[in-house]
């Protein structure tokens, strides 16, 4: 819903600071908390789970209040920069997902599939899932750990993450104003610097090797 056109019903028109983007999260809460008292009032809400995620960063430059913020993470949608391609995903599964919890591993939403069928004892398909099982990571479990290796973000300006540290192949801007015109690959350890600005691929070279091995062996596997 929060995306161009931007809409609200005359409802939550102007009930916001954020203008007319804004008034559409509003709205988006709203319901979003009346289905959850629709499950408590069908006496249904311990066995359904609820996810609230998104597929991407906000759409930047789209016209004055048709967008949000991903700040401090830089850049936004069509991007492979942390602010494209990083968001919130909030998993509600009474008695089973600890309530109030907070995971710090990362998952993607290629592992809802895996994951779900897996609570539902489905049966997977036999060809090869690039999703993982992330149960143990939703319930808590003590030490669990993302099942990825790599993460790879496959976007105009290819990249790959592993652990803290991410690998540019070529960075692609959206938004020029914004852009800070870096020349060839570039290496990032997100833990100290959240917002990718200082190039670390001169003084970590063995590590962006890897990750460029990495991210080339994964473009040639999903070409085939």
């Amino acid at each position: 819903m929060p995306h161009i056109p931007i809409y609200t019903s005359d409802k939550f028109k102007g009930v916001s600071e954020g203008g007319l983007y804004g008034d559409a999260i509003e709205e988006i809460d709203y319901y979003t908390g009346m289905i959850l008292d629709q499950l408590e009032e069908l006496g249904i809400e311990k066995n359904t789970i609820v996810i609230f995620t998104s597929d991407n960063g906000p759409w930047l430059g789209v016209g004055e209040g048709n967008f949000g913020s991903a700040l401090p993470l830089y850049e936004g949608k069509f991007t492979s920069f942390e602010g494209g391609m990083r968001v919130p995903c909030i998993v509600r599964w009474p008695g089973k997902v600890p309530a109030g919890s907070t995971c710090t591993e990362l998952i993607a939403s290629i592992d809802l599939f895996p994951t779900l069928a897996n609570i539902a004892r489905a049966k997977l398909p036999d060809s090869e899932l690039d999703g993982k099982d992330v149960l143990d990571l939703w319930k808590g479990k003590r030490k669990a750990t993302t099942p990825h290796e790599y993460f790879f973000l496959v976007h105009k300006g290819n990249a790959v993450r592993s652990g803290d540290w991410k690998y540019h192949e070529k960075e692609f801007y959206q938004y020029k104003k914004i852009a800070r015109n870096k020349e060839g690959p570039t290496l990032y350890n997100l833990e100290k610097d959240i917002d990718e600005s200082d190039n670390l691929i001169n003084q970590y070279p063995e590590v962006a090797e890897r990750l460029a091995k990495a991210l080339e062996e994964h473009l040639q596997r999903i070409s085939k």
